[in-house]
């Protein structure tokens, strides 16, 4: 699946939606599961690299060395079972060799009334592959199914691979907002944008929500998700393409 061929068949719609089981979305070329203290090192070429924390916001510094990047990468495991669907972080793997390459997240967008926003990170080195486009997109059909209304995405203008990256997606440029001091494009895109069939979908309609435990779920903002001054905070505000 190339940047520029966007999900037109329902066998395609139905190869995503069939494969998820909870922790693994499966594409053509990648899998979509949740972040093990293992992958520290390959997540430490996405998130330590200067070429991706640049773009986060606000801009952070890269993270230093493995070991910091399995701190990151445990707090957000651990949170992860208190998160309402379609919240959540998860790694990117290429399915042919198991080599994680990228970072997605949703969680709420700042200053907004219940808004979710998708995030994407991937290793410089596998830029202009498609990854990112293919990977966000099987996200995307799987957080419809979870009776929200729409996903945003917000980048810098000079942001142009994030820019190109949204609008590959689907996304439109809706507003122009102000975080943390920066000018930002706000983009969007709605259940309703989706082809009828893919709105229509019984799987779409009816998902299998898991189970949380009393008391959560209701709201990600957990003390286990803030990370001060990590590129968690600044990723799941930013979409970072590749």
């Amino acid at each position: 699946m190339s940047d520029h061929d966007p999900v037109t068949s329902m066998s395609e719609w139905h190869r995503a939606r069939m494969h998820h089981d909870g922790l693994a979305l499966t594409t053509d070329r990648l899998v979509i599961r949740d972040w093990s203290v293992d992958d520290a090192e390959a997540a430490l070429h996405v998130y330590g690299a200067p070429e991706v924390t640049r773009w986060l916001m606000p801009a952070m510094r890269p993270v230093p060395d493995a070991d910091r990047m399995r701190t990151i990468l445990r707090a957000w495991r651990d949170a992860q079972p208190a998160l309402a669907p379609p919240r959540g972080r998860w790694a990117v793997q290429r399915r042919f060799d198991g080599q994680v390459i990228g970072g997605l997240a949703i969680r709420p967008l700042p200053a907004s009334t219940g808004d979710l926003q998708l995030a994407w990170q991937l290793n410089p080195r596998q830029w202009g592959q498609g990854y990112a486009t293919e990977a966000a997109r099987a996200l995307i059909n799987w957080a419809f199914a979870y009776d929200i209304p729409q996903l945003s995405a917000v980048a810098r203008p000079a942001n142009v691979r994030s820019i190109a990256t949204a609008e590959r997606l689907g996304m439109r440029w809706t507003d122009t907002v102000n975080y943390d001091g920066l000018q930002m494009r706000l983009y969007r895109i709605r259940r309703d944008d989706l082809p009828e069939w893919r709105r229509n979908d019984p799987l779409t309609a009816t998902p299998s929500v898991p189970q949380h435990a009393p008391g959560h779920g209701s709201s990600p903002d957990t003390a286990a998700l803030e990370l001060p001054r990590t590129p968690f905070n600044a990723s799941v505000k930013l979409g970072r393409m590749g």
